[in-house]
């Protein structure tokens, strides 16, 4: 049996989708039922009969801070894909985020050690990865050394990582990945998706910098072939491509018959647009979305390798262009 925490999230949607197309068995651990129409959503864009296989699903409804409801799921389960975590830049409480991230980490890793003959995948996060100061690629031997700069994200996804080297060396077989900028289908609104409806809406400005990014369907097969394999104790960046904003937006619009972003975010712009946004939060009482940490990292240039799946595990990735190809066409077909 193979359980998937964070079910119901974009990545969890897919990584079920993956198993599933596959003959696995799957339990889905989820803590909101209103987003259970997600899954259903994820499910049909591979699978016929969507709707039947819902059925299938072993669900339960739980949370990774809940050690009772975890215990629970983890019966007669052999792997563990660890998908579940908060993901935010400020906009939601730092509290959450760690105690998500850092302690319901925690909780798998100790609910896998207490059941024997269970391997875990655990998604961290290029966030979790130090820089080489030097404009050369990271890679998986690059060590985060927090500082002031670090942001409490990268900082909830590190020590989330030492959790499971932790239980590593308790004798846990374990990996981890460490996907860049997933892109995927659904969830317009939030998450890496929200790029297509931004530029569908109209967008004029871009960020300065570069990030890599990865197809959603690479991340979960990925992950399967790591749990099916005989490796354990590694770490592992899931990167297609590094592409500056620019040319990501760009990429986008074609693929919607609209107009790429033509104006570069200079610091004056930046600094206008945070402080207009904080006016706005405290008019509305509504959470911050642009903050200066933010603009920090989105004008930085950061370039990731992915050599070592590739060697390890003959993978090849996805093009940008495909995968934003077909998160444009299901966008699309919605409107």
């Amino acid at each position: 049996m193979n359980l998937v925490t964070g079910a119901t999230g974009m990545l969890g949607s897919h990584m079920l989708a993956e198993l599933i197309r596959r003959g696995e068995k799957v339990r889905a651990f989820y803590h909101s039922e209103k987003k259970r129409a997600f899954v259903h959503k994820t499910l049909s864009l591979y699978i016929p009969e969507s709707g039947k296989i819902m059925d299938n699903i072993d669900w339960v409804l739980g949370d990774v801070l809940d050690t009772g409801s975890l215990d629970a799921a983890m019966e007669g389960v052999t792997r563990v894909y660890h998908t579940a975590g908060v993901v935010a830049f400020g906009q939601v409480s730092k509290k959450t985020m760690f105690e998500t991230n850092i302690r319901g980490t925690g909780n798998v890793v100790n609910a896998c050690l207490e059941h024997e003959g269970v391997k875990l995948c655990h998604v961290s996060s290029i966030a979790a990865l130090g820089d080489t100061y030097d404009g050369s690629l990271i890679d998986e031997s690059c060590m985060l050394k927090p500082d002031k700069k670090t942001t409490d994200y990268a900082r909830s996804k590190f020590k989330g990582e030492l959790e499971v080297w932790r239980g590593i060396h308790e004798g846990l077989t374990a990996v981890i990945v460490n996907p860049s900028v997933i892109l995927g289908p659904g969830m317009w609104n939030s998450a890496t998706a929200a790029f297509v409806d931004r530029v569908y809406k109209g967008l004029s400005f871009y960020p300065a910098g570069t990030v890599g990014y990865v197809d959603v369907r690479d991340v979960t097969r990925a992950m399967y072939m790591l749990m099916n394999s005989g490796i354990t104790g590694e770490r592992f960046i899931l990167n297609s491509e590094n592409l500056c904003y620019k040319d990501f937006f760009t990429i986008i619009a074609t693929e919607l018959g609209k107009k790429p972003p033509a104006h570069k975010i200079t610091p004056w712009l930046g600094t206008a647009a945070v402080a207009g946004d904080f006016l706005r939060a405290l008019v509305t009482v509504a959470p911050r979305q642009v903050t200066m940490q933010a603009l920090r990292i989105a004008s930085e240039t950061t370039l990731y390798s992915n050599e070592k799946i590739r060697k390890q595990l003959g993978f090849e990735f996805t093009s940008i262009k495909e995968i934003v190809k077909m998160m444009c066409e299901v966008y699309l077909g919605k409107k």
